[in-house]
């Protein structure tokens, strides 16, 4: 039989993870950020040179894989894009 469990809302914790908390922001950021970038109609590149970072990194963070950028970083990019 399987048991089900109430989710917490965030499923960083809901996995254990110790930073839970700081990785459900940072897929919260990178969530806006990828909105903001559609709704501009931008590409991967332009929207890059617009944040300051390597292409290569501004699509690591759009597939999730935000672990090794900070919080600061991402709040920033949004800034750039005029987001709150």
């Amino acid at each position: 039989m399987t048991t089900v469990h109430s989710s917490t809302g965030n499923i960083y914790e809901d996995l254990g993870y110790v930073t839970a908390t700081e990785m459900h922001i940072k897929a919260t950021l990178s969530a806006k950020i990828s909105k903001a970038i559609k709704s501009r109609r931008l590409t991967q590149t332009q929207a890059a040179i617009v944040f300051g970072m390597p292409r290569i990194m501004l699509s690591g963070i759009l597939r999730g894989q935000f672990r090794d950028v900070s919080k600061t970083k991402l709040i920033n990019c949004l800034r750039r894009l005029a987001i709150d």
